[in-house]
């Protein structure tokens, strides 16, 4: 931040939640504010860890834990008191997935085996969603860590992942899955009546046509995937239901982040409006890399003719520019928080300053953590 400038006062961060999911649109900083607001968790002596399921890994590069990966929990300090980090590993975090919902190791095997499984594991849409609710219902399970950050993917991303739970839990009860079992040979209790069985029959010779104009064998490997998602089926409807609501509880807030400018800000709003749509807690608003206000009083040629007094001329008007123009960044900037404020009436809206160019790495980020609770 400039020397001579101040960053508007704002309100405290909410500090009674034990989970908080950091949302918002790509490159307003929101990476950098999970980090440092685990930091700053953590010096308070609050057993932390942070989950990051952003495909670049900007989160572990930016507390110097670059290289890490594997889905483990990796403690950023080093001497016992956190904050841990986690970023997602989309293959590791599935299959522990599998193994607490099937119902036995043999068919928890059979499962990662299977080649429809793999071909989801491996790249189809919405494997990372699904992946990223089952990691971040485990650690939250883990009851050791008194406060959870949880750093998401740029918003329409964000959303996908956090409508997950409720998209899968819909397709498992929904009639498609009931057709593809009975197509796959294997039926639900209740469902031996006589249309059941046709329709499943029908989809099944609709499949059998299929694979053998294609000459692949998905009959078999659809069959014995579902054979075994069948079983687990209620596991994981509990799953999904007991993820959607963690994320809906009162343990659970969502801070939004966006940048000090009109666009950023009207596009926060719209954010905060889809959670509340989805029934997910606010718990504020982050404004990130907000410039000081000048403390000079003078301006223009006035400022120029004072600062002619000490420097050269040509270096005076310079600066007496650049001040100028902070100033009216300052105002603009102003004016879209106060807007803001406008849009979202009773929210926290919060406010972190553009640090200076030489403030970097875990220093820069354990001082914005320390400006979130001032």
């Amino acid at each position: 931040m400039p020397a001579g400038a101040k960053p508007p006062p704002g309100p405290r961060l909410p500090t009674e939640k034990r989970i908080y999911a950091i949302v918002g649109a790509g490159g307003v900083g929101k990476t950098t504010v999970s980090a440092s607001l685990a930091l700053a968790f953590a010096a308070r002596s609050q057993r932390t860890a942070v989950l990051t399921v952003d495909p670049a890994r900007r989160l572990l590069e930016a507390l110097g834990l670059e290289g890490s990966g594997g889905g483990a929990l990796v403690e950023v300090s080093g001497q016992g008191h956190g904050p841990w980090a986690q970023a997602l590993d989309v293959q590791t975090a599935l299959a522990r997935l599998v193994e607490e919902v099937a119902p036995n190791r043999s068919a928890a095997e059979a499962l990662e085996a299977n080649p429809v499984y793999r071909q989801l594991v491996e790249g189809e849409a919405g494997a990372e969603e699904i992946a990223a609710v089952a990691a971040l219902y485990q650690l939250a399970a883990d009851r050791r860590f008194e406060k959870l950050v949880l750093d998401t993917p740029p918003a329409a991303n964000a959303l996908e992942f956090l409508e997950a739970p409720g998209r899968l839990r819909a397709f498992l009860e929904s009639r498609a899955i009931a057709l593809l079992l009975a197509a796959a040979g294997v039926r639900p209790a209740g469902s031996s009546s006589l249309r059941q069985r046709t329709v499943g029959a029908t989809t099944a010779l609709l499949l059998r046509v299929f694979a053998r104009a294609t000459g692949s064998q998905l009959i078999g490997d659809l069959a014995a995937f579902l054979q075994i998602v069948s079983a687990a089926k209620e596991r994981l409807i509990e799953r999904a239901r007991a993820v959607e609501e963690l994320l809906r509880g009162g343990e659970t807030g969502f801070l939004v982040i966006c940048a000090a400018d009109p666009v950023s800000t009207r596009e926060a709003a719209a954010i905060v409006k889809r959670l509340d749509d989805l029934r997910l807690p606010v718990a504020g608003v982050v404004v990130n890399r907000v410039h000081g206000r000048p403390r000079a009083r003078m301006r223009g040629k006035a400022l120029q003719e004072r600062l002619a007094r000490s420097v050269d001329p040509a270096l005076a008007r310079r600066l007496a520019e650049n001040l100028d123009y902070l100033r009216r960044i300052s105002a603009g900037e102003r004016a879209a928080i106060d807007e803001l404020a406008q849009r979202l009436p009773g929210l926290p809206i919060l406010t972190l300053p553009e640090l200076d160019g030489e403030e970097q790495g875990l220093g820069a980020l354990h001082k914005l953590g320390g400006l979130l609770f001032k």
